[in-house]
C-alpha cells in the first residue's frame, strides 16, 4: 500500500482542479501523480470538505461486547455439566435476539474470557458443605487443644491398583487413533496400605483384593507396630479415616497397648491425611508402564515407594498442617491430592 500523500500535495491537487479548472489528467501531469489519485482526492474534498485520509475498517462494533461476555461467563460458571458451543449459541440467541457464529463464541470463550476445556474432577456433593466445614473446624480445633501436632503423627491409608491403570492420553499421527493395549482381564484389584510419617515411609503392604477388618488388623500388628518399635517411635498419634474396618477391636487394641493413640478423621477429609499425597505420587508413575502380571506391578510399586524420602513426606505433612489451619478458620478446602492420582 503506497504512503498517503502529504497535506501540501493534497492542497495543491485541490487548488489545481478547483481554482485553476484543470482536468484530472492535466493536474496529474503537472503534479506528477496519477489521474486516479487526483480524482480521489478532489472528490473526497468536494463531498466532505477535507482531503485528509479516512479511516479504513474498524467502523463496526464487535457483535460480542461486554454484556455478551458477562452472559457467557455466567453460563460457563453455573453449568454443572460440560456445556457445548451449540448450547451457548442457542442461549445467546434467545437472550439477545441475534444469532452468533460458533467461531465468534469460541474466540470469546477462549481468548477474551480465557476459559479452557479441561478434564473434570469428581467431587462428592457433601465434600465442602456447611456441615462438613463445621466438622473439619471442630476436629482440627479439638486436635490442637489436646496439645497434639500433626507434624508428629503417623498417617495410614489404603488405595487400589489394577492392571488396567494406564495413561488415557498419548501421541499419535494426525488422522490416526491413539491406541493403548491393555490386558483383556484386569484381574483382582491390588490394595496398598501405607503408613507415612516425617521420618519417612514407616510401613506398607500389598494384598490382592480389598482389605477387611482381619487383614487390616494384621497389618497393624505385624507390620506397622514392629516398624515403629524399630524406628524408636513412642507415644505417637496414628491418624486414619473413619472407614468401618478401622474400628475393629484388633486395630485399636494393639495400638493402645503399644502406648500409641488412634485418631479418626471426620468424613471427607483427604486433605488432612498425608498418605493421600503418597498415593498421588505413586499412581501417575504407575500409569507410565504397562503391567501384564500382578507380581510385576507390585515390584514396580515397591520401587516407587522406596524412592519416597523423608523430605517428600515432611513437605506433604506441612501441606496437611496448612489445610488444618484453613479448616480452623472455617474455610472451604478445595481438591488437593487424592488416591486416584488427581489434584
Amino acid at each position: 500500500m503506497p504512503a498517503p500523500l502529504s497535506k501540501d500535495m493534497q492542497a495543491r491537487i485541490v487548488h489545481a482542479v478547483h481554482e485553476l479548472n484543470l482536468s484530472y489528467g492535466q493536474a496529474a501531469r503537472q503534479l506528477q501523480t496519477s489521474p486516479a489519485t487526483v480524482r480521489c482526492i478532489y472528490t473526497q474534498w468536494r463531498d466532505t470538505g477535507s482531503a485528509a485520509p479516512q479511516q479504513m475498517g474498524g467502523n463496526c462494533l464487535p457483535m460480542i461486547g461486554q454484556p455478551q461476555l458477562d452472559f457467557l461467563e455466567a453460563q460457563l460458571d453455573q453449568s454443572n455439566t460440560s456445556v457445548t458451543l451449540e448450547t451457548l449459541q442457542i442461549c445467546m440467541g434467545t437472550q439477545f435476539g441475534t444469532t452468533y457464529s460458533i467461531t465468534s463464541i469460541w474466540r470469546a470463550v477462549t481468548q477474551k474470557l480465557q476459559y479452557r476445556l479441561k478434564r473434570t474432577h469428581l467431587m462428592p456433593q457433601d465434600y465442602n458443605s456447611n456441615a462438613r466445614i463445621i466438622e473439619h473446624q471442630a476436629w482440627c480445633t479439638q486436635f490442637l487443644q489436646e496439645g497434639l501436632t500433626m507434624m508428629d503423627c503417623i498417617y495410614v491409608d489404603k488405595s487400589g491398583f489394577n492392571l488396567h491403570q494406564i495413561h488415557t492420553v498419548k501421541y499419535a499421527r494426525k488422522g490416526q487413533r491413539a491406541i493403548q493395549v491393555r490386558p483383556s482381564r484386569k484381574g483382582k484389584n491390588t490394595s496398598l496400605v501405607i503408613a507415612a510419617a516425617k521420618e519417612g515411609m514407616v510401613a506398607y503392604d500389598f494384598k490382592q483384593g480389598a482389605y477387611n477388618g482381619a487383614s487390616f488388623a494384621a497389618f497393624i500388628a505385624e507390620k506397622l507396630l514392629p516398624a515403629m518399635q524399630c524406628m524408636g517411635m513412642r507415644n505417637k498419634v496414628i491418624i486414619m479415616d473413619n472407614c468401618r474396618i478401622h474400628y475393629n477391636a484388633g486395630v485399636r487394641g494393639p495400638i493402645e497397648a503399644a502406648g500409641h493413640q488412634l485418631c479418626f478423621l471426620p468424613p471427607y477429609s483427604p486433605f488432612l491425611n498425608a498418605a493421600e499425597w503418597v498415593f498421588a505420587h505413586v499412581k501417575p508413575q504407575m500409569r507410565k508402564d504397562r503391567f501384564n502380571t500382578w507380581e510385576y506391578m507390585v515390584m514396580c510399586m515397591q520401587a516407587e515407594l522406596n524412592q519416597i524420602t523423608e523430605r517428600h513426606i515432611s513437605g506433604w505433612i506441612r501441606e496437611v498442617c496448612r489445610n488444618a489451619a484453613d479448616a480452623i478458620l472455617g474455610r472451604a478446602l478445595g481438591l488437593t491430592y487424592h488416591a486416584d492420582g488427581s489434584t
